[in-house]
């Protein structure tokens, strides 16, 4: 049943003036006046949605002697007949995940050489590519592609193959299935495959002690710039150290020298004050000698007439 939020919404991606969205138009009227909700009809199922029911990647024998009139096993056994499987194409998107799908090859697809003369990987720019003269004579069945140098050199240039005969395990309709399925891909692409395999184990060892060496060469870088800029940040502190303490040994030595040289004022200015106390003291002792024996004279002048004789 539809809902009234479900009629808006389509109403708002309809094509406005158009004879459907008119409809949800009146269709929405009738359910705001009388309530209530639209029914909706069950949609019928395509070919596609029969083909994707009943299909298997690898169907048995005894499927062709069903006599059941099952219209989806029919068109699913139709459209098997007409696969072309001695070559499967690859999905290799989630390879790192170790997890690879696998179809058969339409008519088209065979005609055009895809997934024989060009790479079975669907996410391959080289998978699309027309197959070329030289890739159609190097290709094999047994073996990597071409040995010699100039057939190792168009190898590198794309036209070189690898194929693989895998066991391809996987479920269907929750039964456990595995088929024997061969694939050409180009080198890149057989990396992935290997990896995703399982085979690569030694060069993912490999890898990773590579990636731990440059970490650890990234540690030493780094704590040998921590180690330098630490040694230029204790030499900065020395030197800033030695300029304080020659400024605090000029700046004593100044306080010194002046302290010298007002010891020097003093002690001259003492000597000089001793000095005129000394001459001031002579001086008075001679002046009080001279007024001694000036005094002394007039007192023997005074004397002399009232002793003389007669």
């Amino acid at each position: 049943m539809a809902t009234t939020a479900q009629l808006r919404d389509t109403l708002a991606r309809a094509p406005r003036n158009s004879a459907y969205a008119r409809h949800i138009e009146k269709c929405l009227q009738y359910i705001d006046f009388y309530g209530g909700a639209v029914p909706t009809v069950s949609k019928g199922k395509t070919e596609r949605d029969l083909l994707e029911q009943e299909f298997e990647f690898l169907r048995d024998d005894s499927d062709s002697n069903d006599t059941t009139n099952n219209t989806a096993k029919e068109i699913a056994k139709k459209y098997y007949d007409n696969l072309f499987r001695e070559f499967a194409l690859i999905d290799l998107s989630r390879w790192r995940e170790a997890q690879v799908a696998l179809r058969w090859r339409t008519k088209q697809e065979v005609l055009k050489g895809l997934g024989q003369f060009t790479c079975a990987s669907l996410t391959c720019p080289r998978h699309a590519t027309e197959p070329s003269e030289e890739t159609i004579d190097d290709f094999s069945l047994d073996g990597p592609g071409p040995r010699d140098k100039n057939d190792r050199e168009r190898s590198d240039r794309g036209s070189g193959l690898e194929t693989f005969e895998m066991n391809f395990g996987y479920i269907e309709k929750g039964v456990k299935k595995n088929a024997l399925v061969k694939v050409c891909v180009c080198q890149r692409c057989a990396e992935k495959l290997r990896r995703a395999k399982g085979e690569r184990k030694d060069d993912d060892r490999r890898e990773r002690r590579r990636s731990r060496d440059r970490k650890d060469s990234r540690d030493r870088k780094h704590r040998r710039r921590g180690d330098e800029s630490e040694g230029r940040a204790s030499r900065s502190r020395h030197n800033r150290g030695d300029n304080h303490a020659e400024r605090i040994s000029d700046h004593g030595v100044s306080e010194d020298s002046g302290e010298g040289t007002r010891r020097h004022h003093r002690s001259r200015d003492r000597h000089r004050s001793r000095d005129r106390h000394r001459s001031s003291r002579h001086n008075r002792r001679e002046e009080s000698e001279r007024h001694h024996r000036s005094s002394h004279r007039g007192d023997s002048r005074s004397r002399s007439p009232a002793h003389s004789p007669t």
